[in-house]
C-alpha cells in the first residue's frame, strides 16, 4: 500500500523514455507536479487551463521512478497539463501539472486500456469480522488434577494456519472469494511477537478481467457488504497480480479519492445487520441474484451508492435522492413508467408484515408534499404546513432507505428470520 502522500521522483511519457522530468506525485490530490515540462515551450507562450474542465484520459501513460529508485509508478493521466507558463522570451520556464486517474505502484505499463488481470484483491474495513472465519486460534489448557493451580502449569497455545479462500460465488468467467490472509511475523524467538490476520475480497478469472469490469464488480459487491455491515465501507487497499508462479508479483492500485486513508468506524458482529455466516449456505444464490440486480437497477443503485456514502450530506439533497431512488426502484419492479413518492413508499411499506409497517397514509402525503416543495420551490399555500422540518426529513429519509434495503434483501431470497432480525436492528434508528 502506498503510504506517502507525496512521491518525489523522475517522470516521463511511456513512449518518450529519453525525455525525463523531475517532479512530485501527490497521491491524495491525484496530481503530478512537474518541475519542468514534457513538451518544449515556445518563447513568450502563456496558457492556463480552465479549472474543473473534464478532459479525456490518454491512451499512453506517465511512468516514473521514486527518488531513491526503489519504486516504479504508472500513472493514468488526462489530456493536457493543467498549467503552463513562461516568464519571458529570454528566461523561459514551464511548469506542468497533470490530473491523474489511477496510480499503479510496482510496475510499468505503457498503456492501461485493454489490460486484463487474473487476480484482484480489495480490502475493506470490518469485512474480516463480517466473515468471521480467521486462521489464528488461541487455546488455553488448565490441568484438572492439581489441587493448587500454578501459573506455570497453564498452557496458552497459538495456532496459525495457512491462508485460505472462502468461495462465495462462482459466476460466468470469474470467482468471488473472501481471502483470509496472514500478516508477516517473526519465526525466531523474541520478547514480543506480533501476529495479524485480515480479509480481502478476491476476484479471480482464468481469462483475466479488465480494470473497468473489475471495478464495477467490486463496486456492486461493496453495496451489499455495506448493507450487511450497516455502514458504508470504503476500500483500504487494492492490489492486482501480474505473472505467475515464482514470477507472480503484487501491484498496488490507487484511485485518488476512493481509497480510505482515515481510520474506519469499527462494527462488531453483534452490531451488524447480518453476517456471512447468516447467508453462507445461500451465498451462491444470493450473489447470483445480486449481480442480476446490477443490470436491472443500475441507475437506482448508482444513486443508492451516493446516498449511503460517508461524505457529508445536505439534508434536502439527501431527502430528494432517497425519494428518487425509491421511485426508480418501484417503477422497475412494477414495470411502470412513473410512480409518485407516496405510492412508491406505500408499495414498499406494505411488503412488511402489518405490525411492522413504519409509514402511515398521512406521513406518505407529507413525503410527497415535501419532495414537491424541494423540487419545485413553490407549492399551494394550503400544503405548506405539511412540509417536513430538518429532523423529520432526516428521520423519514432513513425510513425510506430501510424500506429500499429491506426490499432488496427480500428479493435476494434471504430467509424470514434474517429479515426479522434486520428489521429489529434498524428500527432503533427510526
Amino acid at each position: 500500500m502506498i503510504e506517502d502522500s507525496r512521491i518525489p521522483g523522475i517522470w516521463w511519457i511511456s513512449d518518450e523514455p529519453d525525455n525525463k522530468v523531475p517532479g512530485d506525485l501527490l497521491i491524495n490530490d491525484g496530481r503530478l507536479e512537474l518541475n519542468g515540462s514534457f513538451q518544449p515551450l515556445q518563447p513568450g507562450a502563456y496558457d492556463v487551463r480552465t479549472p474543473g474542465l473534464i478532459r479525456p484520459v490518454q491512451e499512453k501513460t506517465i511512468l516514473g521512478l521514486s527518488r531513491n529508485g526503489n519504486k516504479r509508478y504508472t500513472l493514468e493521466y488526462y489530456d493536457n497539463p493543467a498549467f503552463q507558463m513562461s516568464w519571458s522570451s529570454y528566461n523561459d520556464y514551464k511548469v506542468d501539472t497533470y490530473s491523474i486517474g489511477r496510480i499503479f505502484e510496482g510496475y510499468h505499463f505503457g498503456e492501461i486500456e485493454g489490460l486484463k488481470f487474473k487476480e484482484y484483491y480489495v480490502e475493506y474495513p470490518n469485512v474480516f469480522d463480517w466473515v468471521g472465519d480467521g486462521i489464528i486460534t488461541i487455546t488455553t489448557t488448565i490441568p484438572q488434577k492439581r489441587k493448587k493451580l500454578e501459573k506455570s502449569t497453564v498452557v496458552n497455545k497459538i495456532e496459525v494456519r495457512s491462508p485460505k479462500d472462502i468461495l462465495a460465488y462462482k459466476g460466468d468467467g470469474f470467482k468471488l472469494s473472501f481471502n483470509i490472509y496472514r500478516g508477516p511475523f517473526q519465526m525466531s524467538p523474541s520478547e514480543n511477537i506480533h501476529v495479524s490476520q485480515g480479509c480481502n475480497v478476491k476476484l479471480e478469472s482464468a481469462k483475466g478481467i479488465d480494470l473497468h469490469a473489475a471495478q464495477e464488480i467490486y463496486r456492486h459487491v461493496r453495496r451489499l457488504l455495506s448493507i450487511a455491515i450497516g455502514i458504508d465501507i470504503e476500500p483500504k487497499s487494492i492490489r492486482i497480480t501480474v505473472g505467475r508462479g515464482k514470477q507472480k508479483k503484487y501491484i498496488t492500485m490507487i484511485v485518488p479519492g476512493v481509497i480510505n486513508k482515515k481510520k474506519a468506524k469499527t462494527r462488531h458482529q453483534g452490531e451488524m445487520n447480518f453476517t456471512y455466516r447468516d447467508i453462507r449456505k445461500q451465498s451462491q444464490a444470493i450473489f447470483e441474484e445480486w449481480f442480476r440486480m446490477k443490470d436491472k437497477h443500475s441507475d437506482m443503485l448508482d444513486l443508492f451508492s451516493s446516498i449511503n456514502s460517508n461524505s457529508p450530506k445536505n439534508i434536502n439533497n439527501y431527502f430528494k435522492d432517497v425519494v428518487s431512488a425509491l421511485e426508480g426502484y418501484v417503477c422497475v419492479e412494477t414495470n411502470r413508467l412513473e410512480v409518485g413518492p407516496d405510492k412508491a413508499v406505500k408499495i414498499l411499506d406494505e411488503a412488511l408484515p402489518e405490525p411492522d409497517r413504519i409509514i402511515n397514509k398521512n406521513e406518505r402525503e407529507r413525503i410527497r408534499i415535501t419532495r414537491n416543495k424541494l423540487s419545485h420551490i413553490k407549492i399551494p399555500a394550503h400544503n405548506e404546513s405539511y412540509v417536513m422540518d430538518y429532523n423529520d426529513k432526516y428521520i423519514y429519509a432513513n425510513k425510506m432507505v430501510f424500506l429500499l434495503e429491506y426490499s432488496l434483501l427480500k428479493n435476494l431470497g434471504v430467509g424470514d428470520e434474517l429479515l426479522k432480525n434486520f428489521y429489529n436492528k434498524r428500527k432503533l434508528y427510526f
